[in-house]
């Protein structure tokens, strides 16, 4: 070659060189700038080789100039280790075996035996290539890893590899650590009872309080008062002599039937010849029965007039939670008290309690005293009497739809300016009871009552004995609903034909209207219903009696007991449906009706529900006729029609027949509620001139749902039976039932004897009676 063309080949090669470092160093610069357009970040400028800070001040680049030729100031093409891979994303940029270290330990992924989990010691205890922290069974080779149940455990340490809730089983018993309650002994598994020892050891593996039976008589030794003498277990009188072996093992003084004796449960001094009979529905005497001839005086719980000629229990009621604290409350009225006048009356409310007190007063001051009194209000006019507040009272349910339920009381003596013994009825909220029981001095006056109903005419009596009843829900509104009566009320020319007002429940939580306060005119009853003839004295007795037709509407009966329809005043009951349009004047002639069998007989004297006394879910319906003679003259009877979809005559289901000639069956008559917790309600009637125990002492029955059977039942086959204490106490006139006074889940009853006692300082002071009911 040439020396012209060496040169010329000399210059064109480094031309070319010198195009390719400057096209090099562009692209870096957009790289470095972030950049394609050739324009320069503001960052110091790239080491051009010089030295040179780019800035012309002769200092050095603070970059780190290259002054060896090679690219260390981070152009990104520098692969120092020659793997392949440069060092700018080289993890390991001087290993050549490693490039990527993926869990970020400090170990390359090719050596690393858990690549991705930390395990920068490399721990490998079973020596299978995997290390502790990613290895399912560590301590086990295993470079399969299978796991086929996947609970983390791999199949060869798993000790159940198809059962994803165990893995290990320590003691080798085969049941998993998990579930077995002594993983560490092979000899126990489980430990029903939870007392510490396991079921294979425990002798009594589902008793917590007992674990060993010494002498093996299956009394546990915390137990057995002889714990080394199977022989013997008890000592129930506690006198060192085992019950085996002794004849009086509750050391009442009478020996066990068992042993010759006549204690019929030697296990309960409380039981035995000499005891007293309790309404519990067990033999407490050792009578051979249980609960016949009981003494009211032995109830759980008496209460007695405060003043002579009270009358306490002239009415008994329970009516429903008042208070709203989760217990029925009972009330009971003593229509001659004279605390504000002459005959003013007065009703006494107990709120019911877990634990109610054995002995109850009329004085509001003691601390077993009524929680609220309502006092009795009218005015005097010449030859009558005041008010008689609490001839009759009732529960009316939850009229307002405040959550709280309301009490009725009747006035039927209130005078009306000259319609004198209009009568008057007094509705009370609950709410207004439950403020004056928490805030005032437990008094409320009933001319302050919530609303008032007036008779519409002289000699009216509304408000008369048994005239007013809470009705239900006749209309499903959600408010319930009440029926008064003012049996003496004219109807033209027909005296005494007797009428009835339906009221329909208001308030804004339930239909939204305003409720009912002030006094309210007998004119804006939702509906009326007028006696058929003179002197029939319909609305004698009222009572809701539940959905009998089971339609979701409650219905209610409407006693007649002056009527003739079938002889002189054998009496009729008219049955009403209750409906969403149940308004304006009803005609009774149209609805179903029960008529009495004899002349007198004044069936519908009372009228009450039964509860469900079959099961049928259909409500069922009592009439009491307390002049019937079938027992006897005016032995009295009581009618149970079960619950159906009636029309025209209604005929008894079953007749209880009174045991003797003028005991007046029927006066008293309630549904008992559940008292023996059958799922069955159960009745209580009451024949309050029966002289078994005194002359007209009266007496009580009650039948158990479960024994009712059969067209006519005597009273003398009750399942219980109390008697009034004293002569002429007339226990059973009235009587109530099918609420739950202290909680126990059991129905409970209230009795009376407005009559207690013939005795100075206490006649006719009044009495009464509260019984529990007992499971059988």
């Amino acid at each position: 070659m040439s020396q012209t063309r060496f040169k010329i080949f000399t210059w064109l090669f480094l031309g070319f060189l010198v195009l390719g470092v400057n096209a090099c160093t562009s692209q870096a610069r957009d790289e470095h700038n972030g950049s394609a357009d050739g324009s320069v970040d503001e960052v110091p400028p790239a080491d051009d080789g010089s030295g040179d800070d780019g800035t012309g001040d002769g200092t050095g680049d603070e970059n780190g100039g290259d002054t060896g030729g090679g690219d260390e100031g981070g152009s990104g093409s520098q692969d120092t280790d020659g793997d392949g891979v440069t060092d700018d994303v080289d993890e390991f940029p001087t290993d050549p075996a490693e490039t990527n270290d993926t869990d970020g330990d400090g170990v390359g992924d090719n050596s690393d035996n858990c690549v991705s989990d930390l395990n920068a010691d490399q721990t490998d205890t079973d020596a299978d290539g995997l290390g502790d922290t990613c290895d399912n069974c560590a301590d086990l080779g295993n470079e399969a890893q299978t796991d086929t149940d996947s609970d983390g455990a791999g199949d060869v340490c798993d000790a159940f590899p198809d059962d994803a809730t165990e893995t290990t089983d320590t003691d080798g018993d085969g049941v998993g650590d998990n579930t077995d309650a002594f993983p560490d002994d092979a000899t126990e598994t489980t430990d029903t009872d939870g007392d510490g020892i396991g079921d294979n050891s425990d002798a009594f593996p589902e008793d917590p309080d007992e674990t060993v039976d010494t002498d093996g008589d299956g009394v546990g030794d915390n137990s057995d008062a002889f714990p080394t003498d199977p022989d013997e277990s008890a000592d129930s009188d506690g006198d060192g002599l085992g019950d085996n072996e002794d004849t009086d093992d509750d050391d009442d003084g009478f020996d066990a039937v068992a042993d010759g004796g006549s204690d019929c449960d030697d296990t309960n001094a409380a039981v035995n010849p000499d005891a007293a009979e309790i309404f519990d529905l067990a033999d407490n005497d050792c009578d051979g029965v249980a609960d016949l001839g009981m003494d009211l005086g032995d109830s759980t719980s008496v209460g007695t007039g405060k003043n002579m000629y009270d009358s306490l229990g002239f009415k008994v009621a329970f009516i429903g939670d008042v208070n709203g604290d989760g217990y029925a409350d009972m009330a009971a009225s003593a229509p001659y008290n004279d605390d504000r006048g002459t005959s003013a009356g007065a009703v006494y409310i107990y709120f019911g309690s877990s634990s109610p007190s054995a002995t109850l007063t009329a004085d509001r001051d003691d601390s077993n005293g009524p929680n609220v009194e309502l006092a009795g209000a009218g005015s005097y006019s010449s030859g009558s009497v005041y008010g008689q507040a609490g001839t009759t009272i009732a529960g009316a349910g939850d009229v307002n739809g405040d959550g709280k339920d309301d009490i009725l009381v009747g006035a039927p003596g209130y005078d009306d300016g000259s319609n004198t013994d209009a009568g008057r009825v007094y509705l009370v909220y609950g709410s207004s009871l439950t403020a004056e029981a928490s805030s005032g001095d437990g008094l409320l006056v009933l001319s302050s009552a919530s609303a008032t109903f007036t008779g519409e005419n002289k000699s009216d009596y509304l408000g008369e004995e048994d005239s007013i009843a809470g009705a239900g829900d006749v209309n499903a509104d959600g408010c319930d609903d009440f029926v008064i009566a003012s049996y003496g009320y004219d109807n033209g020319s027909d005296s005494s034909a007797g009428k009835a007002y339906l009221f329909l429940g208001k308030g804004s939580a339930c239909n939204g209207d305003a409720s009912m306060s002030g006094s309210v005119s007998l004119s804006s009853a939702d509906a009326t219903m007028v006696g058929a003839d003179q002197q029939d004295y319909l609305g004698k007795s009222v009572a809701g009696v539940g959905d009998v037709d089971a339609d979701g509407y409650d219905d209610f009966l409407v006693g007649a007991p002056g009527n003739d329809t079938t002889a002189s005043n054998a009496g009729r009951v008219y049955l009403i449906y209750g409906s969403s349009s149940l308004s304006g004047s009803l005609t009774l002639s149209t609805r179903p009706y029960f008529v009495g069998q004899s002349a007198s007989d004044s069936a519908g004297l009372r009228v009450a529900a039964a509860g469900d006394v079959n099961g049928d879910g259909m409500a069922d319906m009592l009439i009491g006729a307390p002049s019937n003679d079938n027992g006897g003259s005016n032995a009295g009877a009581i009618y149970l029609i079960e619950g159906a979809s009636y029309s025209g005559l209604m005929s008894a289901t079953t007749t209880f027949v009174g045991e003797s000639a003028d005991d007046n069956a029927g006066y008293g008559i309630s549904s008992a509620g559940d008292l023996d917790g059958d799922g069955l309600d159960d009745l209580i009637f009451g024949s309050y001139l029966n002289d078994d125990n005194a002359i007209e002492a009266g007496k009580i029955y009650i039948f158990l749902g479960s024994s009712i059977s059969g067209s006519s039942i005597n009273l003398s086959d009750a399942n219980a039976t109390m008697v009034g204490e004293l002569e002429r106490d007339y226990a059973g006139k009235s009587v109530s039932g099918g609420q739950d006074m202290n909680g126990d889940g059991l129905d409970d009853v209230v009795v009376s004897a407005k009559g207690y006692s013939r005795t100075n300082p206490n006649i006719d002071k009044g009495r009464v009676y509260i019984n529990f009911g007992a499971e059988l």
